[in-house]
């Protein structure tokens, strides 16, 4: 259950979240039983698979809602155990037009959004992205998405759509490889 993020029971909150590339029995990207409160928002649920339902989301015995959400890709569908996340107006279902899913390793992605992506600026209205624009939906979203060091080399990742801009992001101080501790700028020619 739940190859990206299983929960049961309790409250679940999740926000500016990208689940891409999952693989479960049930709830490929995100699976969820028995909760008690919480909600979901601004989460990309893209290219995830279930072997029987909820290729992107799955959710048992509990009204979880997604809002301003996208879907796009989950197979043997997108959703299985939720109120239609079609009919609230606020969730997409649209190629996120993520910059590189090439790679046969998924460590080798790039699920930074496209600068024409129909995710950017797509948040809920009452969040907004580091620049104070709306939010993009997705993990490089929302308050925090200027915030992420996985690397731990001190400096943030780039969070903006499109490739690392190699004249403007070091001076930002934003890390082109947030997945070596030993890069920080020079990424590109």
């Amino acid at each position: 259950y739940g190859g990206g993020v299983h929960a049961e029971g309790g409250s679940l909150s999740m926000e500016s979240v990208t689940l891409v590339g999952n693989l479960a029995t049930v709830g490929g990207g995100l699976s969820t039983e028995d909760l008690e409160g919480g909600a979901i928002a601004g989460i990309l649920l893209s290219d995830n698979e279930a072997g029987t339902v909820g290729g992107g989301l799955f959710s048992a015995g509990d009204a979880l809602t997604p809002g301003n959400s996208a879907f796009w890709g989950n197979a043997p569908d997108d959703y299985d155990g939720v109120a239609d996340p079609s009919v609230s107006g606020d969730n997409l279902f649209e190629d996120p037009l993520l910059l590189d899913l090439s790679n046969t390793d998924a460590r080798g992605w790039d699920v930074h959004l496209d600068p024409s992506s129909p995710l950017v600026d797509a948040g809920a209205s009452s969040s907004s992205d580091p620049d104070g624009g709306p939010a993009d939906i997705g993990a490089f979203g929302g308050p925090g998405a200027g915030s992420w060091d996985l690397d731990g080399d001190g400096a943030p990742s780039w969070w903006q759509p499109g490739p690392y801009d190699e004249a403007a992001y070091p001076k930002e101080g934003w890390d082109c490889d947030d997945r070596d501790p030993d890069v920080i700028s020079g990424c590109g020619s």
